[in-house]
């Protein structure tokens, strides 16, 4: 049986990669919108 906890830890941490990286490709894309309009 695989325990809960088990489960859930890999999950939150790919959850926390994903938004990092959702988060890094945003802030890379304002920078150049900013860029382009300036």
């Amino acid at each position: 049986m695989i325990s809960r906890d088990q489960l859930l830890f890999p999950a939150m941490i790919t959850f926390m990669v994903l938004m990092i990286l959702l988060f890094d490709a945003s802030l890379s894309f304002i920078m150049i919108l900013t860029e382009k309009t300036m």
